[in-house]
């Protein structure tokens, strides 16, 4: 029996990104957003220290991170295909390309989440939201890309002090 089951790690797996995004998505709701703001969202709930020194950063700050936001697209949609799979989300076409939106469940499932973990995700959420959300596609994507080589290089300098 235990021979058929197989391991599947969630760590950085689409069942992550994808409720990560699930939480991004109800926080955002009404409002609807593309496939690159989700990706810089879930980068920047986990690193909010990379760009303020207000909260601290969910997840510990790794060398080269920022290149999360390159390589994270492929998880990130597989995790959408299984929130769609769900009912979770529900995908809007328009003239800009394809957006994403919270089903109506989705806020009835992630009020069950209650770990220290989730309700610490939630915040930052609410600080990435509060600080990015009014900024324009273009503005944002501006922000990011001007910020990816800091992001996660100051770990250069200790390597080259060595």
């Amino acid at each position: 029996m235990d021979d058929k089951i197989k391991k599947i790690s969630l760590f950085n797996s689409p069942l992550e990104s994808g409720l990560r995004t699930l939480f991004i998505l109800a926080k955002v709701h009404p409002k609807s957003i593309d496939t690159q703001r989700l990706i810089y969202y879930n980068y920047l709930a986990l690193h909010t220290g990379d760009f303020s020194e207000e909260v601290e950063s969910l997840h510990p700050p790794i060398p080269n991170r920022s290149c999360q936001i390159v390589i994270q697209r492929e998880v990130l949609q597989e995790g959408l295909y299984l929130l769609q799979a769900k009912e979770l989300i529900v995908i809007k076409y328009n003239k800009t390309g394809i957006n994403f939106l919270a089903h109506k469940n989705a806020k009835n499932l992630i009020e069950y989440f209650q770990s220290e973990y989730s309700r610490d995700l939630i915040d930052r959420i609410d600080f990435v939201i509060e600080r990015f959300n009014d900024m324009t596609d273009k503005k944002l994507d501006f922000f990011i890309k001007s910020n990816l080589t800091k992001w996660g290089s100051e770990f250069l300098e200790e390597v080259h002090s060595l």
